[in-house]
């Protein structure tokens, strides 16, 4: 989940054209087809989201590996940012891909659409073209969309970029099992795809409580660590993040969860090696309190005052 956490830090600074990757359109074939035939006629956008970011992967349903077996002679003209109106209209271009093997998900398909925009070489498919797909389907476009550019196998790494995104498709298929690693930054990076794809809506407006085993592990791993990363240096050297509890905290709905801001009740500055009262790390005595610190104590204190009530909630996936 290396892309995951470290698209965290991913400014959205790309021009509108290619914000554009959530598409729904007027198809050939019921929604229900999942891509895998029909042809495309006119679409709209829906969402509107860069690649290769933590919302993008919250979509994530299938990766494969497979082959561009053509491109669909008919361009596809989209509206951007679920506006019917906006103009110029952003033009789309969808592939057939074979698929070779299921990494994850893509049971009982041979074939999927694949759309991308057509003014994003980047992005672009071309027949012949080989590699894994990280995909996202669009429920009421009859294509999918990529999550990330195709990994393709000539390319140095493509073994471990496969196994990568297998690890990913674990976490999905056991989120308990993911949540109870060993390591620290497995356990986080879990947390963190988990929260993102519950609070993500994948066509239904319906939320449900997360399952409790789930919700105990992720509530627990949020007290257990500190609020920001020690020293500020937050990239580890796999390109993941430092795991800390902003991160996790802030994909939260917290007024739901019954958190309120106690701006009135700040923590007194600790000197070093004192026991006196205030934030979990010793600060230097003249530094002073920032609304940091706050929310460093005071999202401690609702972790652990309220472990047994919190109940997290995830839309429900259709």
């Amino acid at each position: 989940m290396r892309a995951i956490t470290a698209a965290y830090r991913l400014a959205i600074g790309l021009s509108a054209p290619f914000l554009a990757l959530v598409v729904a359109a007027c198809v050939d074939q019921p929604a229900s087809d999942r891509g895998e035939t029909g042809s495309l006629r006119a679409g709209i956008v829906v969402v509107a989201h860069t690649p290769d970011t933590p919302k993008a992967w919250a979509m994530l349903e299938i990766v494969i590996i497979g082959r561009v077996v053509e491109v669909e002679p008919d361009e596809v003209e989209v509206a951007y940012a679920n506006n019917a109106d906006w103009e110029p209209k952003v033009p789309y271009k969808v592939a057939i891909v074979r698929i070779e093997d299921r990494v994850f998900g893509a049971s009982g398909l041979t074939l999927v659409r694949v759309g991308f925009p057509a003014n994003w070489p980047v992005m672009a498919l071309k027949p012949d073209m080989e590699g894994c797909l990280a995909l996202a389907f669009q429920p009421s476009a009859g294509f999918y969309t990529q999550i990330k550019r195709m990994t393709e196998k000539s390319v140095q790494g493509f073994a471990a970029e496969v196994q990568r995104l297998r690890a990913t498709g674990r976490v999905l298929n056991d989120p308990v099992a993911a949540l109870k690693a060993k390591g620290l930054d497995d356990r986080f990076d879990a947390a963190m795809l988990l929260l993102e794809r519950y609070a993500t809506s994948r066509g239904s407006n319906q939320r449900e409580p997360v399952p409790d085993e789930e919700n105990r592990l992720i509530l627990a791993l949020m007290a257990e660590l500190p609020w920001q990363p020690p020293g500020g240096d937050y990239s580890r050297s796999d390109d993941g993040l430092v795991p800390h509890r902003k991160a996790l905290w802030a994909i939260l709905d917290l007024r739901e969860l019954g958190f309120e801001r106690r701006q009135e009740a700040l923590p007194r500055p600790r000197e070093v090696g004192s026991q006196q009262a205030g934030p979990a790390t010793p600060l230097e005595s003249s530094r002073p309190v920032s609304p940091e610190m706050t929310l460093d104590v005071e999202s401690a204190s609702f972790l652990k005052e309220n472990k047994d009530k919190i109940r997290l909630r995830r839309f429900v996936q259709k």
